[in-house]
């Protein structure tokens, strides 16, 4: 199955994808005098602490804003927003769905409310919330792309590349949504159409380092040179018909942190992203603390980076397992990020709309 899990942002206004008039909140600040019994002081205060990515005093300064104004919608909404960002998505969720209470027209709130269910790998109420939004807003192309990746996750690929397909047709330009297609055409086994859309995603980006290793396997699977086996093992077959496993599994690592000197920040970056959720996965679940999206090291060889991502192994214990490239820095062929839908949609500022990606 492919990893389309990653990096699901909520949606920020001034950065939003879609090209339709969707109800955004409007934000008629301008240059009033702050007072401590208007709640929209304690609004604005809040999004000026959000946009400093503070998210505990933005949430005091929204909690005060409610307190004041109990049917304040954007209150909710952005508070939602910086439970998101915190990783608290029980919260967000709740907050959301005050929003959509009083807000029930605003397609925004239903696509961010999805990415929070997405997160919590609840894929049915995420597509739930993604179909509302697209009813409230036919033309939301981040509700697509986004419902596109709940369908990959479900091994749902012709409806994966149904909304992929809108997300094209709304933006042509956009490279990720061809890479990203080409990806569940990939795993459809139609390697003709993967390969024409990786093609497309390097032409629109030529720095696009993850599609052009898609394009040069998916070329070899069309040839037959490599083969996936339906563990998802790849495979190449070499002259004499011999067949080596192209993926280096270790298994059982004998080292953990404690043999790497230093690098503190960087070990609990992977000990929340990777190794907390395998260890403890329901205590993982109540905290909003999930497995998923990744972390990307670079550098030449020999400066440790194969050394650490063994300790990490370590970490979780006898029985896991890291997948290496044999080729020495090849990345493993099958995994994504939702790339391109990164940006949060914060409603205290008008539509300053561009398309997605990057």
């Amino acid at each position: 199955m492919v990893d389309y899990e990653g990096d699901a942002d909520n949606e920020k206004a001034g950065e939003t994808a879609d090209s339709a008039d969707s109800e955004d909140y409007d934000d008629s600040g301008g240059e009033e005098e702050s007072s401590p019994t208007d709640s929209r002081t304690y609004y604005h205060r809040g999004n000026d602490y959000y946009e400093k990515n503070d998210f505990d005093k933005a949430i005091e300064n929204y909690n005060m804003a409610i307190v004041l104004n109990p049917n304040f919608a954007e209150a909710y909404f952005n508070r939602g927003l910086c439970y998101y960002n915190k990783k608290n998505y029980d919260r967000a969720i709740k907050d959301y769905d005050k929003s959509a209470e009083l807000d029930p027209r605003n397609p925004i709130i239903y696509n961010n409310r999805g990415d929070a269910y997405y997160r919590k790998q609840d894929f049915e109420h995420a597509i739930a919330d993604y179909d509302k939004a697209l009813s409230l807003n036919d033309k939301y192309l981040k509700a697509f792309y986004n419902r596109g990746l709940a369908y990959a996750c479900q091994q749902d690929y012709e409806r994966a590349v149904e909304d992929f397909n809108k997300v094209i047709e709304l933006n042509p330009e956009f490279s990720e949504a061809y890479h990203i297609r080409g990806l569940a055409f990939d795993y459809m086994q139609d390697y003709p159409k993967a390969i024409a859309d990786y093609e497309k995603a390097v032409k629109l980006n030529p720095q696009f380092q993850e599609a052009i290793n898609h394009l040069e396997l998916a070329k070899q699977k069309a040839s037959g040179a490599v083969s996936v086996g339906p563990d998802g093992a790849v495979t190449t077959t070499e002259g004499g018909g011999q067949t080596i496993n192209a993926v280096k599994l270790l298994q059982k690592p004998n080292m953990n942190f404690k043999d790497v000197a230093g690098l503190e920040k960087l070990k609990e970056v992977i000990n929340d992203s990777i190794v907390y959720p395998l260890l403890q996965p329901d205590l993982a679940r109540k905290y909003g603390k999930l497995g998923g999206g990744g972390v990307m090291f670079y550098g030449p060889p020999g400066c440790g980076k194969t050394f650490i991502v063994k300790a990490a192994a370590g970490e979780k214990g006898p029985d896991a397992a890291a997948a290496l490239p044999e080729n020495g820095g090849q990345p493993t062929p099958l995994r994504t990020r939702r790339a391109g839908v990164g940006q949060r949609e914060h409603p205290g500022n008008r539509r300053d709309q561009r398309a997605v990606g990057r």
